[in-house]
């Protein structure tokens, strides 16, 4: 009696403490700690469960390291609810499972098992001063053992948990920090009225638009989408607009930029990995833009007065071939004229029958706004491509740069409807 009482008091402590832990490790130690109490064992080891075997997660490291399911042995510990005497069914084993007893001397084995899932396996050496296993010590081990799978399930469900209020909250301060990348607002200046919009499918996403003045009074505009989704693609993106930025200057020519983008980018990707790219300079002045196409969409150039075009001159995506180069073409904007650069999750959004939204869509939803802003233009567009859709939720990343050369030029600017033409 005083050893039922010695063990059921024991076996009640172990079991609130285990009630209370959210730590699996903490469980894990708990339990083995309870298990050398209750067993009065020296020796005592945990398995968790690996692709092919049990695998040691922790106890005494005189245990054998792995014990396949496929073995005898491991289909014996399968087919147990309770705690096994390893040495009753010793007889039926093979050679490889008398072998991963004997390190330890195994004496009591049995599964971890919560909702019919088994978390683990724990095996248990031979009794203090040679004491046999007996009906009191397996029923009080059985009953631990449930009660540690229990508390492993709710502490791995509440380390899920954490984790993933972890990664919401990293989630959350990484589209903060890319949403600062973006313009905070719509650029005019001298004859041009830029405006463009990222829209991400998932938090963050490989999109990315970008605007900004050079030394010399020009406007640089760029349009990326890298390969992918998520943070990678953020990744790729936000370290594309530095090196835009840093590179890009009124004293190097802009194919030669590119070109230099690049073998930067080439540099900081990894095979499978690369970036689309429209970039353009223009000049506020006169309207004269030079652009190059690095493997992005052709943008659309709308003419007041003449047909549409697409302008497509450049050379292949980022990051591919660090010896690639980039011829560039030069256009100047009449008043009127609008320059329309986008990433593919505009034209390629599809309607339920998987018709894709295309360029005709983009060129018909231009057509038929009756805006002039550039502003109003890009939400009329967005909002064309999303009712093709017939969901607003996008099933890619989306960007879309509406550049306008305003009817009402200002002073000093000109004028011109020819072609600038750079091939």
């Amino acid at each position: 009696y005083p050893e039922q009482a010695r063990v059921r008091s024991a076996s009640s402590i172990l079991g609130q403490a285990l009630a209370r832990e959210r730590d699996p490790s903490r469980v894990v130690e708990l339990f083995l700690t309870g298990v050398h109490e209750l067993a009065e064992a020296d020796a005592a080891a945990i398995y968790r469960p690996g692709e092919t075997g049990w695998v040691r997660r922790a106890g005494d490291p005189g245990f054998s390291r792995e014990l396949p399911y496929e073995s005898v042995l491991g289909r014996e510990f399968a087919r147990g609810e309770e705690m096994i005497r390893c040495r009753e069914i010793e007889p039926r084993l093979d050679e490889a499972g008398r072998r991963w007893l004997e390190p330890a001397d195994v004496r009591v084995a049995g599964r971890l098992l919560a909702h019919g899932e088994a978390l683990g396996l724990v095996c248990v050496g031979p009794r203090r001063h040679g004491r046999a296993y007996g009906p009191l010590q397996l029923f009080h081990l059985g009953s631990l053992a449930r009660q540690a799978a229990n508390a492993l399930e709710n502490a791995i469900l509440h380390e899920g948990d954490l984790q993933r209020e972890r990664v919401r909250t990293e989630l959350e301060l990484a589209a903060k920090i890319q949403r600062r990348l973006l313009p905070e607002q719509d650029l005019r200046s001298g004859c041009l009225d830029i405006s463009g919009r990222t829209l991400s499918c998932r938090e963050i996403g490989g999109d990315l638009y970008d605007h900004f003045e050079l030394s010399d009074g020009r406007i640089v505009v760029a349009v990326s989408d890298a390969a992918g989704k998520g943070i990678p693609a953020s990744l790729l993106t936000s370290g594309l607009r530095t090196a835009v930025r840093e590179t890009i200057s009124p004293g190097l020519d802009l194919g030669e930029a590119i070109a230099s983008i690049n073998r930067h980018v080439h540099g900081m990707t990894s095979t499978g990995h690369f970036i689309a790219l429209f970039t353009a300079i223009l000049n506020p002045v006169d309207g004269l833009m030079e652009y190059c196409v690095a493997g992005a969409e052709p943008a659309l150039w709308l003419r007041r007065r003449g047909r549409p075009e697409w302008l497509n001159r450049g050379g292949p995506v980022l990051g591919v071939d660090p010896e690639a180069t980039y011829p560039c073409g030069i256009v100047r904007l009449s008043a009127g004229d609008l320059v329309i650069p986008y990433s593919d999750g505009v034209v390629d959004e599809e309607d339920e029958d998987e018709t894709p939204f295309g360029r005709q869509g983009l060129l018909n939803a231009v057509n038929s706004s009756a805006q002039t802003g550039s502003a109003q233009i890009r939400d009329h567009i967005l909002k064309s491509v999303q009712a093709h859709a017939g969901s607003p939720e996008a099933v890619d990343d989306t960007t879309l740069v509406v550049i306008r050369r305003t009817d009402i030029a200002s002073p000093g600017t000109l004028d011109a409807q020819t072609q600038v033409n750079a091939h």
